[in-house]
């Protein structure tokens, strides 16, 4: 949390050359430490008074993702298959889930998943799931700051659907207000936040919608990208860009008709190949996952 008295949000305000010297950051400036919320492998993907990014094209896993990070959150140990995620536990304090994009029904199929997974018969009354399906997008920012009002010990945030707060992805004047609007609030708060944004639909990349993506890829602590292969059916879970710690690499999982759950498919066949070729395994993911995931050698690796 940011506890300067000087940090000031009034963008009218005349600032005097004592303001502005007092934002200087000296070896001796007391700021907090990192402190991780969601880690994928061994990359810290979430972190207090941080944003991150999920993105992907439409329908390609973001949500189920997303409810393993729930999940993982909301129990000590989890015992299910978190696809590598590692989530910090809340101890009950308040998750926050604003949808935007899905029906109610969708809204509601979350807390179910996150039921199941925690092996209950409810999800944990700690996790807020909200649709604001039918809300404008100068009804859903106001929705939303009242709930960060409300929520002051939140732990965790979830927008599914930011691109929704404003008329359009690209509209430089809007997204800009928006995103200092959100690391305003994210500097106030104890908690993190994850924001879930489109990529464009006709990109080879993982590009989000818009200058608000541009911005956001910017300005943001980290992101990933979801993505799916509907003729395979298999997904996979990439980084895309890490302000502190390496890239991880990438994650694929699969809907398990058994279980009725998205289990991981990396494995042994994964790690033995790192171990054989000494790198990071992204000669063997050309060769294995790139016909299954339609990803090109650029994306795999980055370039």
């Amino acid at each position: 949390m940011n506890n300067n008295p000087d940090f000031q949000t009034n963008s009218k305000k005349v600032l005097t050359i004592e303001d502005i010297l007092k934002r200087r950051i000296t070896n001796k400036t007391k700021i907090a430490p990192l402190n991780p919320i969601i880690s994928i492998g061994d990359t810290v993907f979430c972190a207090t008074n941080e944003i991150s990014f999920i993105s992907g094209k439409q329908k390609a896993g973001k949500t189920s993702v997303a409810t393993v990070i729930l999940s993982t959150c909301l129990i000590d140990n989890p015992t299910f298959d978190t696809l590598g995620i590692t989530g910090k536990y809340c101890e009950n304090r308040p998750i926050i889930y604003i949808d935007s994009e899905q029906s109610e029904r969708s809204s509601q199929n979350i807390l179910k998943r996150v039921a199941e997974n925690l092996g209950l018969a409810e999800a944990p009354e700690n996790l807020h799931v909200y649709n604001f399906h039918q809300y404008r997008p100068k009804e859903l920012r106001e929705a939303f700051e009242v709930l960060l009002r409300h929520f002051k010990d939140a732990f965790l945030w979830f927008l599914d659907g930011i691109s929704d707060m404003i008329d359009s992805v690209n509209n430089e004047v809007d997204a800009n207000e928006l995103m200092h609007f959100l690391n305003v609030e994210k500097a106030k708060s104890d908690a993190g936040m994850i924001l879930f944004l489109h990529e464009n639909p006709t990109s080879t990349n993982d590009k989000m919608r818009g200058h608000l993506g541009s911005i956001g890829g910017r300005k943001c602590f980290s992101s990933i990208s979801v993505s799916k292969d509907k003729c395979k059916q298999i997904h996979a879970i990439k980084s895309v860009e890490q302000r502190e710690g390496k890239n991880f690499d990438p994650v694929f999982f699969e809907f398990d008709k058994t279980t009725s759950k998205m289990v991981s498919i990396t494995g042994t066949d994964y790690k033995k190949a790192k171990s054989e070729l000494g790198t990071d395994g992204n000669d063997f993911m050309n060769s294995k996952y790139k016909d299954l995931i339609g990803l090109d050698e650029r994306v795999l690796r980055k370039e």
